[in-house]
């Protein structure tokens, strides 16, 4: 036994805090009588809980108890009980519950689980928007190319065009040479044939010249011959 004194003042306040308690024990008794055998107990054999579905959170379900844990959708309720088997074969089972914990936690499972699919939904959808974009970026990654295939290609005629061009206007340039090169030496040749020409008549003139000068003079000597003759006739007549 214990005992503690507790003093109260006259302002109110006591020492209950402060008080420290006593151990008050006395001398040990004499053993008493043996007792007599109890009742022979049972052991517990098994324990198994068992569930069942119900669309109520209140009222028990009766019947559709099973060891197994049943499939749940919402609005439903799971309820859970033990079934107890003793030694002797007999068996009891517990006051059935709605185990709230149970199902709350599929609730929210259920949940994740919609969300899970939801999220996977979107996903797949990116993902086939992403594998579409990526096919038309492929699409316009080959007409890219080829667009600059034909640009390289319309580029590489561009300069053999142009390399032809430069080409024949050498050429072009070199005929024009050659042709005003055939023009002066033409112009040349023009200006020798009319030198020619200036010459032949200069000497067609002389000639003609010496041809009256002659003709003039053999008329001259032919008349003197005449007038010779005309005075040796006379002499001999």
């Amino acid at each position: 036994m214990w005992q503690k004194v507790i003093t109260y003042y006259k302002d109110g306040t006591d020492n209950s805090q402060t008080a420290k308690a006593i151990c008050i024990s006395g001398a040990n008794g004499q053993d008493g009588k043996p007792g007599e055998n109890g009742v022979k107990g049972k052991g517990v054999k098994s324990i198994t809980p068992q569930y069942a579905i119900s669309d109520s959170n209140v009222v028990q379900p009766t019947e559709g108890w099973s060891n197994t844990e049943p499939a749940w959708s919402e609005g439903k309720y799971i309820w859970t009980r033990t079934l107890v088997i003793y030694d002797d074969n007999t068996q009891e089972t517990t006051t059935p519950i709605v185990s709230n914990g149970l199902n709350s936690a599929l609730s929210i499972s259920t949940a994740a689980r919609k969300q899970a699919d939801s999220a996977k939904s979107t996903a797949d959808s990116a993902n086939t928007t992403a594998s579409e974009a990526k096919t038309t970026a492929d699409n316009a990654s080959q007409t890219a190319n080829k667009a600059s295939e034909n640009a390289t290609s319309a580029v590489d005629k561009a300069n053999t065009a142009n390399t032809n061009a430069s080409s024949a206007l050498t050429t072009a340039t070199s005929a024009n040479k050659t042709a005003n090169d055939a023009s002066s030496k033409a112009d040349n040749a023009s200006k020798t044939a009319n030198s020619a020409s200036e010459k032949a008549d200069n000497a067609d003139a002389n000639a003609s010249s010496a041809v009256t000068s002659f003709c003039a003079y053999s008329l001259m000597k032919l008349m003197l011959l005449l007038l010779t003759t005309s005075a040796l006739v006379k002499k001999i007549s």
